[in-house]
């Protein structure tokens, strides 16, 4: 029975183990002993107690253990394969375990060998090498399970169910809570920057300042990992400008804003892309969609970002960009995308906002500087109208003085001591004249003989002559811009001017210093002329006297064009000098302006209207002039359809030009190097059928000095070279053009004179 009770125990384990239940019976039928005893054992299929191989030889557990039993106790065995009903037929008694049913025997020759079988396990277990240990091993490799009943084994899976219900409701309970916490946090963090952002944009004054606290707050703040602005500033160019960034640098910046392109024909930077479209642009797994920002990845450490750019939209313009990197991927909610268009919005606000105030303030003060500069105008004017009048009574004053001088001396001898102070009354006489001058000069109202006069010559001229004015620990630099435009002038009152300059440039240098003649050229658009109140749009020579002298409080900068107003001592200056530039400036239609600062030095900078504008004369002002002759180029055309060459050529020479036309890009060469090439443009179509003609004019331009180039085309596709013309900064006109436009392009494309 210990066998079977073993047994027992190892098909409860295995119950356990594998949620079945099994019953185990081993008949064991006596039969006659007679000499070696023969036991007869009815069998019956219940692997791994006992199976049947395919020859029908009984094996298993049972077997193994009864045939060492049977070996020891000297038994003959014979195995009877049978059903369990056939095996309890046989039997005449039965003998049952009380709980279970192991092994049956006939109640009469039964108990003696039921005995014996339970005996010899016992001893069996008793060596672990046993054949009781050795089957168990050989024929179940499981461990003892133990045998559950069925109410018991569905009460188990029900709380097992049960429990995994719970757990599952709960884990989603607190996936819920969490998201529904997250979302808050999140709301919570973006209202604050929502409001920090509507804090931030009145309390600065410089875009850029702003620019950099709202990018500060967006990452800070609003918990992202970079954030940048680009404005565009129509004043200059509609190209938007990255001003601003926060957890990236401007490297970074340019790299993804060129990465991010559309495919289609109108590509651009993200900037221009959104700004274009006028929609937010959203990038949910960036470094994935754009692989050539690997790089950038590693650079910020980051595995995967998502990137948002949102247009910055004032009225109905766009006028920037707010782009945001994330550091994760996905689908973006709702709420967040709708709280960052509206903080986009604040910032486009901002910006108005601010560039209105910036845009008043800026009105404010040009339009005080004007009153100013128009008051001094005026109050120059008033003083000239005066000192013209004054000067014009003075001369018929010393007309009289002098002519009486002059009679009294005709009638007086040598040697008559009146003599003597009639000469001193006509040199008195002559320093007055000299004063007069210098207060019509100052009034405007000193004859001029205008003509057309190269700045840069009469400087070099009076060089030696003013060197010659100044000490020794004086130095005059000259800086003469080449090619500089003539202007209208008397050179006399040039002379006059440099004079006059160079004398106060000394007098405010009295340890020595430097003093700075230069030229240069300014064109003035038809924003720029509010700087002076007489400034007109055009361009303009400048003419710029600059020393390292002691410089001048605010208090005599007011003053120093007042005739006779002086800070030298007494009888150092008669205090006309200035007044008398101020005068003759005045008088060419130009201006000046003096930047100045204590200690160190001042600048003097005159503004001559160029000889190509036309500045109104007067009989009384101009004894001599001449007319402003027209502007003639020499073009060579290159087009390789003659009716549009040839229309071309007549345009040319209707606008005063002389043009020479080739169809190929090879007459253009042969052209260029005949003798009498000289050439101010080539005006090319940029695909011809020998060649191309921005390539010609890449190979031109190496070998001519100063010539430049125009084009044309009637499309801008790869074979345009387009990149190719913008890089180089030449003109393309674009097929059909007119007249005017050719005009205009001409204009543009050759040098100013």
């Amino acid at each position: 029975m210990a066998l079977v009770r073993d047994m027992k125990r190892i098909k409860c384990k295995e119950a356990a183990t594998h949620g079945t239940l099994f019953l185990i019976f081993l008949v064991v039928i006596n039969t006659a002993f007679a000499g070696k005893s023969a036991v007869r054992l009815g069998m019956y299929k219940n692997s791994p107690k006992v199976n049947f191989d395919e020859q029908g030889r009984t094996k298993g557990i049972f077997v193994d253990i009864m045939e060492q039993i049977a070996h020891e106790a000297g038994w003959s065995l014979e195995y009877v394969p049978d059903t369990l009903q056939e095996k309890f037929d046989r039997l005449a008694a039965v003998i049952f375990n009380p709980t279970r049913l192991f092994f049956a025997a006939s109640r009469h020759t039964g108990r003696t060998l039921l005995k014996t079988i339970d005996r010899h396990p016992a001893e069996m277990k008793s060596y672990p090498n046993s054949v009781y240990y050795a089957s168990l091993k050989h024929w179940n490799s499981e461990e003892i399970t133990t045998k559950l009943a069925e109410w018991l084994k569905l009460s188990l899976l029900l709380m097992v169910a049960l429990l995994l219900a719970v757990f599952y409701w709960n884990l989603s309970l607190r996936t819920q809570v969490a998201r529904r916490t997250s979302d808050i946090t999140d709301n919570n963090r973006m209202l604050r920057l929502l409001s920090d952002c509507n804090e931030t944009l009145f309390r600065f004054s410089s875009e850029r300042e702003l620019l950099d606290k709202l990018c500060h707050l967006i990452v800070s703040v609003g918990g992202y990992t970079a954030a940048w602005i680009a404005v565009v500033d129509k004043q200059e160019t509609e190209t938007p400008v990255t001003t601003a960034y926060e957890g990236i640098d401007a490297h970074t910046v340019k790299m993804i804003e060129g990465s991010i392109r559309q495919t289609t024909e109108a590509a651009g930077s993200l900037s221009q892309l959104v700004i274009r479209d006028g929609k937010p642009l959203i990038c949910k797994s960036l470094f994935s969609e754009y692989p050539e920002l690997c790089e950038t990845a590693q650079k910020l450490k980051l595995r995967e970002c998502s990137l948002l750019c949102f247009p910055l939209i004032s009225g109905d313009t766009a006028i920037g960009t707010l782009t945001i990197i994330q550091t994760s991927s996905g689908e973006h909610a709702d709420r967040m995308l709708e709280l960052l268009r509206e903080i986009a919005g604040e910032i486009a606000f901002g910006i108005s906002h601010l560039r209105l105030n910036i845009a008043r303030q800026t009105a404010s003060q040009e339009q005080h500087q004007l009153e100013e500069r128009l008051a001094q105008t005026h109050k120059m004017e008033t003083i000239g109208q005066l000192a013209g009048g004054v000067a014009h009574d003075f001369n018929n004053g010393l007309q009289t003085i002098l002519g009486f001088a002059e009679l009294g001396i005709m009638q007086s001898s040598d040697s008559d001591p009146r003599t003597a102070y009639l000469q001193e009354i006509i040199a008195a006489a002559q320093r007055a004249k000299k004063l007069t001058g210098q207060l019509l000069a100052f009034s405007r109202k000193a004859p001029m003989e205008i003509s057309r006069v190269q700045l840069n010559n009469e400087i070099e001229t009076r060089r030696k002559m003013l060197e010659r004015l100044i000490g020794e620990d004086i130095r005059i630099e000259i800086d003469l811009e080449k090619g500089l435009p003539l202007i209208y002038a008397d050179t006399g009152h040039i002379e006059q001017v440099m004079l006059n300059l160079v004398v106060n440039a000394c007098d405010a240098m009295t340890e020595g210093g430097v003093i700075l003649i230069g030229t240069s050229t300014l064109q003035l658009d038809e924003t720029e002329p509010a700087a002076h109140p007489d400034a007109k749009p055009g361009r303009y020579v400048q003419l710029r006297v600059s020393d390292t002298g002691c410089g001048m409080t605010p208090e005599v900068q007011a003053r120093i064009f007042d005739p006779f107003f002086t800070t030298k001592p007494k009888d150092k200056g008669t205090g006309l000098g200035l007044s008398t530039v101020y005068g003759v400036v005045r008088q060419l239609k130009g201006w000046i302006q003096v930047d100045t600062q204590v200690e160190h030095g001042t600048t003097f900078t005159i503004y001559f209207p160029a000889a190509g504008e036309q500045i109104e004369q007067s009989t009384e002002d101009i004894v001599t002039g001449s007319g402003i002759p027209e502007r003639t180029a020499r073009i060579l055309v290159v087009e390789d359809q003659e009716d549009v060459g040839r229309i071309t050529v007549k345009m040319l020479a209707s606008l005063g030009h002389n043009p020479v036309f080739v169809t190929s890009v090879a007459e253009a060469f042969a052209t260029m190097e005949s003798e009498d090439a000289h050439f101010d443009l080539i005006y090319s179509d940029v695909v011809l059928g020998d060649g191309n003609g921005v390539e010609l004019a890449e190979e031109l331009n190496g070998k001519y000095a100063g010539l430049r180039f125009l084009f044309a085309t009637g499309y801008a596709d790869e074979r345009s070279r387009w990149n190719s013309i913008q890089e180089h900064g030449w003109k393309c006109l674009i097929k059909p053009y007119t007249k005017d436009d050719l005009r205009k392009a001409v204009d543009e494309a050759l040098p100013s004179v």
